[in-house]
């Protein structure tokens, strides 16, 4: 099998996401190269069953790629069934918009499977999609849609996809709810919507603590009709059904963004003590790099700085709020003690604040450490003082000559920081210390699992990342098809914890630059090499530092 996958990643130049989703599929090799055996002794016929884990892997297969489906079916003398077989398996599954009665009934049957209780977060984003009418034969599709079943042409053509997805915080699943074919829509209509939602998870038996979405204004506006106060940073709910409290939050990734964007935007913050936290030192620290060909242990480029046409890639940010950031301009202004640095420690601050405040919110495992460990009976006490402390730290931040940033126009990535430094307690408060949960890994309520699924459906389309309604409905059913949701009867819980598979992390490929294979033919040219030469040939103190640490402090 590891031999077939390599020769599918040379023919057919699957990505890294791809090749791992096949390597990790529970396929038995044994029962494919049994049927392989059956089928060459009996000679060419064969009437096992499909097991599900040779079912997962075909459709697994199929989803990325059918031209490698159809070879690797060829290599076995077609134990894998006929694409037409793929196509009744899909039929099973309706996958029309609205509320998708498999999922919950998956959630259920998961529910009903183990012993304990399943808690579990939600979490809505929109998708944009293509606006297009298209006619399959049967019906139009591209029209907005929320399961009412109503259809014509007076009906608005939909621009986005509103999905709701369900992630297990206790345990390893991640399954998508409903989505709606919408053209915007109303704080009352999603709070309606999420309501319902949770009604229909409370027959599973499924414990929902969370409602998790980004700082869109109707998202906002959504809170005041499900009972909640952002201006006033009461972001507590209860559940239509239990009366149980859901945490409201603004997804943390998306918060870093934002607080970047201001940051960029205002140029100039203020601290409690009055000191200037500035944007201006990442420029310079840039800039010093760029000039010094070398670079301070960080991964600050031009395109962190000038990020505009970038604005959604969550590293950019992540990577400019960081330890390793922190620690060039600190080294700047204590070992080099540049002039332009010299009243950079509230910036490093702020930056060192924002950072490890996110390590927090994106703890995983117990095995990671420091902030990054997830809030359990151990570290308790300390991240919950560091929690306040980071609380009235951005509670305080000012802008340059104005408001508060609480205050600002720019205040939603701010309070919602705030709002989750009140989670992490309340989570705590609830879960962990009533014993429910041994630590809370607050990673399991963010948005990226939406928008990893989000990243499987527009690689669905290959090169065309902006897919019509017909195409969104066809990739959301085999997502759902090939993570085994509608065989309820064989009780396979296995495979909706493999869905993973679907969330797994893109690899970001590494481009490498190579330097120019041309070769100087004239004098002049020559002698612009040497003068560059001789200009990096007295090293200044930043250049010593660095070549001085690389070779280990000259010993």
């Amino acid at each position: 099998m590891a031999d077939i996958i390599n020769d599918l990643e040379k023919k057919f130049s699957l990505k890294e996401e791809q090749l791992s989703a096949l390597r990790g599929t529970n396929l038995q090799v044994e029962e494919l190269i049994g049927r392989y055996i059956s089928k060459e002794k009996s000679g060419g016929i064969t009437n096992q069953r499909y097991s599900p884990a040779l079912r997962t892997f075909a459709l697994t297969l199929h989803y990325y790629s059918p031209k490698a489906y159809n070879y690797v079916r060829d290599t076995f003398k077609t134990c894998l069934p006929h694409v037409r077989t793929l196509r009744k398996w899909y039929t099973s599954i309706k996958g029309e918009p609205g509320f998708t009665d498999e999922s919950f009934k998956a959630l259920k049957a998961k529910s009903n499977s183990i012993k304990y209780p399943i808690i579990a977060g939600l979490m809505i984003d929109e998708m944009a999609i293509r606006r297009r009418i298209e006619w399959d034969g049967v019906k139009l599709h591209g029209h907005v849609e929320i399961g009412s079943g109503i259809e014509g042409d007076h009906i608005t053509e939909a621009k986005e996809a509103l999905v709701f997805l369900v992630t297990g915080i206790n345990c390893n699943f991640k399954v998508p709810m409903a989505y709606f074919l919408i053209d915007g829509m109303t704080g009352v209509q999603r709070a309606e919507l999420g309501k319902q939602c949770l009604e229909k998870i409370h027959e599973t038996r499924v414990k929902i603590v969370s409602l998790t979405f980004d700082g869109y204004a109707s998202n906002i506006a959504m809170l005041k009709h499900l009972g909640c106060n952002f201006e006033e940073g009461k972001m507590k709910f209860e559940d239509p059904v239990t009366k149980y409290p859901i945490m409201a939050l603004l997804d943390p990734s998306h918060m870093v963004k934002l607080i970047r964007n201001a940051f960029q935007v205002y140029q100039v913050f203020v601290d409690e003590n009055g000191k200037k936290i500035k944007w201006s030192y990442l420029e310079e620290l840039n800039k010093l790099q760029e000039k010094e060909k070398f670079r301070l242990a960080n991964k600050l480029r031009y395109r962190h700085i000038h990020y505009h046409n970038q604005k959604m890639k969550v590293k950019l940010a992540t990577q400019l709020f960081s330890l390793s950031v922190c620690n060039a301009i600190d080294f700047c202004r204590e070992e080099l003690n540049l002039p332009i640095f010299r009243e950079s420690l509230p910036t490093t601050v702020f930056l060192k604040t924002i950072n490890n405040f996110f390590d927090i919110l994106n703890s995983k495992s117990m095995s990671q450490h420091g902030y990054k460990k997830p809030i359990n009976e151990n570290n308790a006490k300390e991240i919950l003082e560091y929690i306040d402390k980071v609380a009235g730290y951005i509670s305080n931040l000012k802008c340059d000559n104005g408001p508060l940033l609480i205050e600002s126009q720019r205040k939603v990535g701010f309070k919602g920081f705030i709002g989750c430094a009140v989670a992490v307690r309340h989570f705590y408060e609830t879960l962990v210390q009533t014993g429910e949960l041994v630590f809370f890994p607050f990673y399991k309520t963010s948005q990226d699992h939406l928008e990893l699924l989000f990243g499987n459906i527009r690689s669905h389309g290959g090169s065309n990342n902006n897919p019509t309604a017909r195409q969104f409905k066809a990739a959301y059913k085999k997502l759902l098809v090939h993570i085994e949701l509608k065989d309820f009867g064989s009780g396979n819980c296995n495979a909706l914890e493999q869905l993973s598979i679907l969330t797994c992390s893109a690899v970001d490929r590494i481009n490498l630059t190579t330097p120019s294979t041309e070769k100087a033919c004239d004098d002049e040219s020559d002698n612009e090499f040497q003068e560059e030469m001789l200009d990096h040939y007295y090293l200044t103190d930043f250049s010593m530092q660095v070549i001085g640490y690389i070779a280990g402090n000259g010993q």
